[in-house]
């Protein structure tokens, strides 16, 4: 596939934007982007980059955020950066929330050092992941564009590991858009594109030498800022003007690899981060509930740690869709399992291929929905028939569909909420005019 180079500077502009303004700075005209975005720096600081050419790489990346509208009280721009190669060394050089002026940021940049080692690009993701792009470390999650600038010089330590990772990444809370770098010879084309966000051609770029990552920022001050507008989104106060109990039914393909059943996971830990969990809020299950599956009753956790927390300890075993619907029925929604009576119930069923046994799946969803529960089905991919969705759920406006556990957008992020948080199929007066991303 095609890696672009001078497209960088095109893709980095694009993820951040509003409208473009000229300033005049030593007589050379600059465009500034207006609209702000989370940028993370993921910064390659193995033992095959030379000292100079680390220089130059850190000097790019500063010469990439003065394209971008830095504001001193934090509404702009958020600048992160985070140094990886071995384990042990990988490490956050600093935060979304600890510089919001442009010289602190440059200084702050100027002080990276380089720990060399191997390329552990997997630790670094995970770690981009789980400590930088959340609130406490700066991050808008929903309010702004959350980007991952990586840059690497050579092939990552374990590559399963970094597609795993990079693909947890991108579905984390509204989502990451990864743009890959790749400088020098020794680069594995199809990795940059694995972790890369889609459309992969415009995410994935590939440059000679360190010295080629000069002659590109020279380009980046006369690129357009194209127009993002910040969503405007459903799910707020969810959970606290009305109560649903809401249980996630894991379809019977999700255990058939490790990667699938975590990305369906941290599909579910995407959606539940936006709710008010509780007793007098919403509760949720995971469906199955049994030794060593990851499923959970109502009853069991009061919060999104205690939530996340459970899903990141599981074994995963096969088993039906059908009788994986019949289980939510008669046991998630028991009152022993702490279902609430006099509360809205909602089966939330997700899949990625066809039943194994079509009939059973559909009469199981019925019984379900006799019994006064509502079925949303979120088919993923190909694999997932859009008959057998539609005979599944509650009604055609029940049914959301995703190219893959990646492709959480903002138009299927609306509709989904609308269902779970409003009980309701329709646009919301107050969510404006028709977005996407």
């Amino acid at each position: 596939m095609e890696l672009h180079v001078l497209g960088l500077v095109s893709a980095v502009v694009l993820v951040a934007t509003v409208s473009a303004r000229s300033i005049q700075n030593n007589n050379i005209r600059e465009k500034i982007c207006g609209s702000p975005a989370d940028i993370v720096f993921v910064i390659d600081g193995s033992g095959s980059i030379w000292g100079p050419h680390f220089s130059k790489q850190l000097q790019f990346i500063k010469d990439i955020v003065e394209q971008f509208n830095i504001r001193a009280d934090g509404t702009g721009t958020r600048i992160g950066a985070l140094i990886f190669s071995d384990g042990d060394k990988t490490a956050v050089q600093f935060n979304l929330n600890a510089f919001y002026k442009r010289d602190e940021l440059s200084a702050a940049i100027s002080r990276i050092t380089q720990p060399r080692g191997n390329t552990h690009t997997d630790v670094a993701l995970k770690k981009l992941r789980t400590e930088m792009f959340t609130e406490a470390a700066g991050a808008r999650i929903g309010e702004v564009p959350q980007i991952a600038i990586v840059m690497t010089d050579g092939e990552s330590h374990n590559k399963d590991k970094t597609a795993l990772q990079a693909a947890l990444t991108r579905t984390h809370g509204a989502g990451v858009r990864i743009i890959s770098v790749g400088i020098g010879f020794n680069i594995n084309d199809q990795e940059l594109l694995d972790m890369a966000s889609e459309p992969k051609k415009d995410n994935s770029f590939k440059v000679d030498s360190y010295d080629v990552l000069e002659k590109i920022k020279k380009d980046l001050a006369i690129k357009a800022c194209p127009e993002i507008k910040a969503p405007a989104m459903p799910w707020a106060e969810c959970g606290l003007n009305g109560t649903v109990d809401v249980a996630f039914v894991l379809g019977e393909s999700t255990a058939r690899s490790p990667g699938a059943t975590a990305e369906v996971l941290e599909f579910v830990k995407n959606v539940t981060s936006k709710f008010h969990i509780g007793k007098d809020k919403i509760q949720v299950a995971l469906v199955p509930k049994q030794c060593r599956q990851p499923g959970f009753h109502f009853n069991e956790y009061n919060s999104n740690d205690e939530v996340n927390d459970h899903l990141d300890n599981y074994e995963m075993l096969p088993e039906t869709n059908a009788a994986r619907i019949s289980y939510m029925t008669k046991v998630t929604f028991s009152s022993n399992a702490g279902a609430r009576q006099g509360v809205r119930k909602l089966g939330v069923i997700i899949v990625d291929e066809a039943s194994a046994n079509i009939g059973a799946t559909l009469r199981a969803a019925k019984a379900a929905r006799d019994a006064g529960i509502k079925l949303l089905v979120v088919g993923v991919g190909n694999g997932a028939k859009a008959r057998e969705l539609g005979r599944i759920a509650s009604s055609r406006r029940h049914v959301v569909r995703m190219e893959n556990y990646n492709g959480f957008r903002l138009r299927i992020q609306k509709h989904l909420y609308r269902i779970v948080c409003k009980d309701t199929t329709e646009p919301l007066p107050e969510e404006g005019p028709h977005q996407d991303q």
